[in-house]
């Protein structure tokens, strides 16, 4: 029984450890090449694309398939280190925040910390699109046609964190 588990035990250690992707995060020249730009963010919206989104815009309020509601948090980026697309939850890749905050700064929607890698578009740009933000509602009544802030936080391997922020107004998606 000691043999069995000492050999499973083994086993699973060397799983990890062979997919781990040898750990240590990004070469140097990733960062280096990461910031010969400015570092910016630009929130914007959309499931599956990129759209801008300006202060004033309305932004729909989604039903999930659980019931819960939630908006898309869409982003695009410059001057971080994109982390690796293949796998999402490599440590390498950048930690991302989502909030929704009414006006007196009550947080009503969060992801969280989440570890996403950024996809580089072939034209260079790179985002993150259509990430779920939470609302901590019952119905789409409780938000409808306020006022909120929606932000975005995003600090990559590097260390380098870039932040936006819109006042946007929630509306039931139609």
């Amino acid at each position: 029984m000691i043999l069995r588990f000492s050999l499973v035990f083994s086993l699973s250690l060397f799983g990890l450890t062979a997919c781990s992707g040898g750990g240590g995060g990004p070469p140097t020249d990733a960062c280096e090449a990461a910031a010969t730009e400015t570092p910016s963010a630009t929130l914007g919206m959309g499931s599956t694309i990129y759209a801008p989104l300006s202060d004033g815009d309305d932004v729909d309020i989604n039903q999930g398939a659980q019931g819960g509601f939630h908006v898309w948090g869409t982003v695009r980026v410059t001057g971080l280190y994109p982390g690796v697309r293949d796998r999402r939850m490599d440590p390498s890749n950048p930690d991302v925040v989502f909030q929704v905050a009414t006006m007196d700064g009550t947080i009503v929607g969060d992801t969280g910390s989440i570890v996403r890698p950024l996809k580089v578009r072939s034209d260079g740009q790179v985002e993150l699109v259509g990430e779920i933000v939470p609302l901590m509602i019952g119905s789409t009544d409780d938000l409808a046609f306020q006022t909120v802030t929606l932000s975005v936080s995003i600090t990559d391997f590097c260390g380098t964190t870039v932040m936006d922020s819109r006042s946007v107004r929630l509306v039931p998606s139609t």
